[in-house]
């Protein structure tokens, strides 16, 4: 009887065996929801079921791509509907209603989000506009708060509609940088990128997520899972031609194969697969992010973000040694009439319990080391051996003390360690975690548990340490890119941030002043263009060697981007050294760069704010450096200028002045005027310049000097420079009825050029419908464009000049380098500036000036305009040297259209007469 009931128990305990062994006889179903349509950026998991990395492991992953709008792949996690999920840094303000999501592992080490603004566009002006910006990309709000735009100073429009920001229904769009190649061939526009990191925010991107339940049921299947996706990772990255294709043919995707691969440089840029583990996800890091994100003070503990399956809980969850201890249990309760048989048996079942549990141990990455409760050594693995460096001898049964005096010589902080084990030693309830520093220089990841047996009795203490230092420089390197500029090693603006949050706070304790430099390089751009990148990046690094030996060694320089430095100096107890130390900048930059073995010049424009007498926001101090800094250039540069109010003041007038303008259009506040240019022999009005106007509602006629440079600034003048050429080509049709050969020329500004937004076959387009010819509207343009042409430019005034168009040069005379531009670029007419006109007289200096500009330009085959004739004397004295035309008070000022339509009436009724 006993041996039947034996065996039938045996039976039982056989079948729970194989019913705990299912995983290696078939294949378990999950399934991975993606956060978004197919794409390159999920190669990892296509790969990994393509080339059975997951069948492998005994995983069916069913992946399924995420929806177009507005869709959320962590619903899929709370419903159960999946397993796993993708989804990026946006996890964390799902947190706080969602506890139980963990990170198993992350796959992007940099976040793919960034916004996508029209061209010169600044976050600053994007203030009471709309921005569009899906749920999942969350941290463009953060990046916008950074910048210094709340929440509640735009409106946000839920979407990743590209056709939004084509159609002007939002100011800027976020969109992830890996499916520009998707969306790329939509854009009707040129646009700007601005990314989380100029900002010095280090979001993570895309990242495997799964429920804690989940992952505590079933730890083991989530290990398979992630270690098959990082390898199918490994795969996709090494065979890029092989995993375009796969994407290509088995997913749903309109890229080509060269857009794919695209695709993936930006990928491995975002992964950084050479400087860290796939996968690999920093608490720490987390712990940044939920502080960047303004939730330092939530419930959400960044410890508790990762998920890392415990090596012993692994073990003991799996199947194999639950079935063993049940053999041992039955065993134990079988009655005496077996026990020689069933001590047998279990004596060989316990050897092949312990050969599993020694393998396991002897195969893991860490060092183990377990002891029992009496503190005797019980086990250690080779790993352990080759981390300290440790002989056979140092390991027998033997007391703790022994071996960790063996370790405690290799610690850089013995008193630290020592003290750590004897409070573990104190307390069997203990469990930490935490890391080691070597003297050899290496970092140990070390974790101590107690051991319990069933009746919650201690048994012993597991030690386990992993070397992590490969890890912790790459996170270093990653810290330092973060943080440090990498052209020239300065503080970027995250760290500049901080530092200046820092100072402030410090001078509500000290009572001392600290100052904050704003320094905008004056003629980089012209250098950088001119002479490569190469040899302005040269620059660059000099000024900041320069820039060092200004100040003291406790002042920070940093590099906020581009030719844009900030210079904080703390601890002032008199700020009138700050004039010394500006003008010390000043002559340092003055000194020529030698360059390529060439000198070159250039200077600097600084603007100074001081805390806490202008203010204690950091954002608000920023903007007053800023503000003082253009002072600076408008006062011509190579200055140095203090915030005052008035600066303020006059900087909220801007930003209201121009929010107003982009509504001018449309509730037709523009308008264009006209002046006369008249034949300097027959005094006759044979064309006009067109001269823009705007009529606010409140503020009356705003001065063309006020706006147009904030049009510029806002990128507005290429919508209204298309406005004043459609304006201008209907007027003159309407006075060539009058007067055939009447030409209008129109204004045209070098952002229409640098932007690409100006096309002269479009316009000659327009001419064409109205049956006008291409001459009647000439093309003005200044000297500033000429000087800063770039292949662009100049191939846009090759087309105005292949259709026909005449080009006029503005306000020549003016810039110091006109001449040798003037064999480069064709032009027809030549306007002498107004300076030259004003003090014109018979012996003047400005009469032999003006005088050599008309011979020159007749020689070339140029017409002469001269702007700013004032009085008939000057209008003698030009019209004798041989001026073509002219325009000015004298001759009328600037009219209406209805107004120059009845002088051309006059003019020609008189001529009949």
């Amino acid at each position: 009887m006993i041996l039947r009931y034996l065996f039938v128990v045996l039976m039982l305990l056989t079948s729970y065996q194989a019913k705990a062994f299912d995983d290696f006889d078939g294949l378990t179903s999950v399934i991975l929801q993606l956060d978004s349509q197919h794409q390159f950026s999920h190669a990892g998991f296509y790969i990994a079921k393509n080339q059975g990395y997951y069948q492998e492991q005994g995983l069916d992953v069913i992946i399924k791509e995420g929806a177009q709008e507005n869709f959320s792949p962590l619903k899929s996690l709370e419903t159960n509907s999946a397993q796993f999920a993708v989804a990026g840094s946006s996890l964390i303000s799902h947190l706080e209603e969602s506890p139980q999501l963990r990170v198993l592992a992350t796959v992007e080490q940099f976040s793919p989000w960034v916004l996508l603004t029209n061209p010169n566009i600044t976050i600053e002006s994007l203030k009471h506009q709309s921005i569009a910006i899906s749920h999942q990309a969350s941290e463009i709000h953060t990046m916008l708060q950074t910048a210094g735009l709340d929440r509640n100073e735009y409106k946000t429009i839920e979407s990743n509609d590209i056709s939004l920001f084509n159609k002007n229904d939002v100011a800027a769009i976020a969109v992830k940088i890996t499916q520009l190649p998707h969306i790329s061939t939509n854009f009707i526009k040129p646009y700007e990128l601005i990314n989380s990191r100029s900002l010095g925010l280090n979001f993570y991107g895309a990242n495997i997520i799964a429920t804690q339940p989940y992952l505590s049921q079933y730890p083991h299947q989530a290990a398979k899972f992630k270690s098959a996706t990082i390898k199918g990772w490994q795969y996709a990255l090494k065979h890029p031609q092989f995993t375009a294709e796969l994407i290509k043919s088995n997913y749903k995707n309109d890229l080509s194969i060269n857009s794919l691969l695209v695709e993936l440089r930006q990928l491995t840029y975002l992964m950084q697969p050479n400087l860290l583990e796939i996968g690999v996800s920093s608490p720490m890091r987390w712990q940044k992010i939920i502080a960047s994100m303004g939730l330092s003070n939530s419930t959400i503990n960044p410890n508790n973000i990762v998920f890392e399956p415990s090596q012993t809980g692994y073990i003991l969850s799996h199947p194999a040694v639950w079935f063993f201890v049940c053999v041992l249990l039955v065993f134990v309760f079988i009655p005496v009439i077996v026990l020689w048989h069933s001590k047998r048996r279990a004596t060989k079942e316990m050897r092949l319990m312990n050969s599993i549990l020694k393998t396991q141990q002897q195969a893991s990455i860490d060092g183990i080391l377990t002891f029992n409760a009496q503190g005797k050594l019980v086990s250690a693995n080779n790993q352990l051996k080759q981390l300290w460096d440790l002989n056979d001898t140092q390991l027998v049964d033997i007391d703790n003390w022994h071996v960790l005096y063996a370790m405690t010589k290799k610690v850089s902080n013995p008193k630290e360690f020592l003290s750590s084990v004897r409070a573990h030693n104190a307390d069997n309830n203990m469990q930490s975690f935490s890391e080691i520093q070597l003297r050899d220089g290496r970092t140990f990841e070390r974790f101590s548990a107690p051991l319990f047996d069933e009746h919650k009795t201690f048994v012993g203490r597991f030690w386990s340490f992993r070397d992590i230092t490969q890890r912790k420089l790459a996170e270093e390197n990653i810290w330092l890119q973060a943080n440090f500029d990498s052209l020239t090693d300065l503080p970027n603006r995250l760290m500049f941030k901080e530092r200046l949050i820092f100072e402030v706070k410090k001078t509500a304790r000290s009572g001392k002043q600290v100052a904050l430099l704003f320094l905008d390089l004056d003629r980089f751009k012209e250098i950088n263009d001119s002479m490569g990148h190469d040899v302005g990046d040269q620059l660059l690094i000099e000024v900041a060697t320069r820039l060092k030996k200004c100040v003291r060694d406790i002042d920070m320089v940093a590099r906020l981007g581009g030719d844009e430095f900030t210079i904080i100096l703390s601890d002032l107890d008199d700020i009138t050294v700050i004039d010394r130390i500006a003008h010390s900048i000043l002559a340092a930059l003055a000194t020529p760069f030698l360059l390529n073995g060439q000198p070159h010049y250039i200077s600097t424009s600084i603007g100074v704010t001081f805390s806490p007498s202008d203010g204690v926001d950091d954002v608000q101090l920023l903007k007053n450096a800023d503000q003082a800094m253009y002072h600076a250039k408008e006062l011509g540069r190579n200055n140095v200028q203090y915030f005052t109010q008035e600066l303020q003041s006059n900087a909220t007038k801007r930003l209201a002045l121009s929010n107003d303008l982009r509504q001018a259009i449309e509730r037709q506040q523009l308008y264009l005027e006209y002046q006369p240019i008249v034949c300097l022999t027959s005094n006759k009005i044979m064309k006009a310049e067109a001269l823009l106007r705007w009529n606010h509602p409140e503020l009356g006629i705003v001065p063309p000097n006020e706006f147009i440079e904030l049009a510029e600034e806002s990128g507005l003048i290429n919508i209204i420079g298309e406005w004043v050429f459609e304006q201008a080509a209907k007027q003159v049709k309407i006075l060539q009825r009058i007067e055939p050969n009447f030409t209008i020329s129109v204004n045209t500004s070098p952002v229409q050029y640098h932007s690409n937004t100006i096309d002269p076959k479009a316009w000659c387009r327009q001419l064409s419908q109205l049956n006008l010819q291409d001459k009647s509207i000439i093309i003005e343009l200044t000297e500033t464009l000429l000087i800063e042409s770039n292949s662009d430019s100049v191939e846009t005034l090759k087309d105005f000049r292949a259709c026909g168009m005449p080009i006029a040069l503005d306000d020549f005379g003016t810039g110091y380098s006109s001449m040798s531009y003037l064999n480069k670029f064709d032009i027809d007419y030549l306007k002498i500036d107004r300076s030259f006109v004003s003090n014109l007289s018979p012996k003047s200096k400005e009469n032999a000036l003006c005088k050599a500009i008309v011979t020159m330009a007749n020689s070339l085959g140029m017409k002469i305009i001269a702007e700013g004739i004032e009085t008939p004397q000057q209008q003698q004295l030009l019209s004798d040297m041989g001026c073509n035309f002219g325009q000015g008070y004298h001759l009328s000022r600037p009219i209406r259209a209805s107004a120059l339509v009845h002088k051309l009436t006059e003019q020609n009724s008189t001529c009949i007469v």
